[in-house]
Order: structure tokens, then sequence, then C-alpha cells
């Protein structure tokens, strides 16, 4: 069966069969057509999909570098250490900074620590002041006898319980940092012990009377006593102030006070004090350092502690 069309150059006659295959191909170019209208631009030929591929699998590159943009995140680069160098163009200073230790002072006899407008500042070591046995006996003593306070003290404005035991002998009562300690006569072996400091003083041209005491009982290494200088009005000038110790070993450091400007800022010394020692502070100690015992780190014993001293009226 055959079909007739017509057209300006003529008329043709066509097969049914060959009518419907004819159809067929108008349709599927026809949907060709309408895929590329819908797609437009974002359709692309094989090549230029090949070429997208591999861009994404390399790496943008900086236009300035050689090397890949992203090479610090790789998890190889991640565990590379970074060393950053400054040099004198950098924009950036940092100060260098160093606490210097305590230095150890071993002496015995006479040694000067500093001079300064004030006069000199001299301490007094005799390590074996007191003989072992003398020690042990004055130790038991004292920690049978004596009757020791646990007091408050007050720090700017707030109130704390003091990290030691104290007790005070005296004709006069001893007030520092807010708390007072009642007059109290000296006990027969510590009178004693102060007669044999002052005859020891003499050796050196000291001549004081020592007419009061503190004690300072230390428990353990927790209890100490902080940064501060013997230099109360009641004390006079430049007071004498000798110290006995007994018991364990502890350090005493001393540190310039700010306006000795000869030694720098964070100058730093310490002495071990034994049992049965006896270390003295004369001349400008007060004025121009401060002392302290510190707590320490390791486990410590009881150590009692005798700092005579002269006490004035201020009336």
């Amino acid at each position: 069966m055959f079909h007739y069309f017509n057209s300006p150059f003529g008329g043709f006659k066509v097969s049914i069969s060959n009518l419907y295959g004819l159809n067929l191909i108008l349709i599927s170019m026809n949907d060709k057509r309408k895929n590329a209208r819908t797609q437009g631009r974002f359709s692309s030929s094989d090549k230029d999909k090949d070429k997208q591929n591999e861009q994404k699998k390399s790496p943008p590159t900086n236009k300035n570098s050689d090397k890949p943009q992203n090479e610090s995140f790789n998890s190889q680069s991640a565990t590379k250490k970074i060393d950053v160098k400054y040099t004198s163009e950098s924009n950036y200073s940092f100060e260098e900074f160093t606490k210097r230790k305590p230095e150890e002072l071993k002496f015995d006899g006479r040694k000067e620590i500093s001079k300064t407008e004030n006069g000199v500042s001299e301490m007094i070591y005799n390590k074996n002041f007191l003989t072992e046995d003398e020690a042990d006996h004055l130790r038991t003593v004292l920690s049978s006898s004596t009757e020791w306070n646990e007091k408050n003290i007050v720090i700017q404005g707030v109130e704390y319980p003091q990290p030691r035991l104290v007790a005070w002998y005296g004709p006069l009562p001893y007030s520092y940092s807010g708390t007072t300690l009642e007059a109290k006569e000296m006990p027969p072996s510590i009178l004693q012990l102060k007669h044999r400091v002052e005859d020891y003083l003499k050796m050196f041209n000291i001549n004081v009377e020592l007419n009061s005491v503190l004690l300072n009982l230390y428990r353990d290494e927790k209890d100490s006593v902080a940064w501060h200088s013997d230099d109360e009005l009641s004390m006079g000038v430049c007071p004498t102030i000798a110290s006995v110790s007994l018991g364990a070993i502890r350090k005493f450091e001393i540190r310039p006070k700010k306006h000795v400007k000869d030694l720098a800022d964070d100058t730093m010394y310490y002495i071990n004090l034994s049992h049965g020692s006896l270390l003295i502070m004369d001349g400008s100690m007060q004025k121009d350092w401060m002392h302290r015992v510190p707590k320490e780190y390791h486990d410590k014993s009881a150590r009692i502690n005798l700092t005579f001293r002269t006490v004035y009226c201020n009336d």
C-alpha cells in the first residue's frame, strides 16, 4: 500500500512501511533538538567532560608558586614540625623570662651581704653553736614546756591562720601583722641560752642586751613564714636578730628590697639552718633585705626556732 505526497517539486509516493520508519526518524531528531534546547550551555562534548575530570583530579595551583595550594591539608604534612623563625624585620618580639634559682650561701663566721647608703648588711653563722646533745636536750625541754599559740594574722585587711605556732618571752608585748603576744618572763632554759648568745656576739664587737625572744614551731614541711623584715619601730633602727635552730633542717631565704640598686631584682640566697646552729643578722639587714622560711616539698619533721632581739618601749 502506498501513500501519495504533493510538493513544489512534484508528487511522489511512499509505502506505508517506509512511512512508519520515517516517522520514527523524525521523532528521534525532535527529541535530540529538545534535549539540546533544555541543557543549553551545560551540555558538553566527551572531550570537554574528560578535561573537567582531569581538572578535578589535579589540585589548583598558585600562580606565584609551583606547589599545590592545598598541600598543607595533606595528612602527612599535618604531622610535620613547624619551625617559626623571626628576623630583625619581624614585627614580633618575645622577651625571654627566666627566674633565677636561689644561690646557697656557704660560710662560717662573719659575711658581708651588701653595702648601701643605709650601711653594711652582714650575717654571722655558726653551724655548731650547740653540741648535738645540748641541742637535743633543749629541743626536748621546749617541746614539753612551751605554751604554743595558734594566732591569726591580718594581711591587707584579710585575716588568715598563721602557718606555725608561736610563743613570746619578754618584758613588753609584741605586736605584728594585726596580732599581739603578751609580755612573759623567760624560763631558765631560754634565759641561759640568751646569755650564751650575747657572749658570742661580743666576739664580733656586737654589744647588745637581747631582752626578748620569739619562738616559732614549724610542725612539718607545710608550716612557713612569709617574706618580711624585722623592722618594727619597737626594735630600733638597725636591730640585731640572733636565731637558734633546733630540729629539722629548713631553708632560710633572703632577698634584697627594691631600693637596693646594686643587685638584680631576682637575687636570692639561702642557708640551710641545721640542728643547733646560730644565725645572726646585723647592720642594715632589716632595712635592705627581707627573709622567709618557705614551705618544703619533701617531708620535714618539727623545727623550733628562737629569734632573740632587743625591744624598746615606744612611749
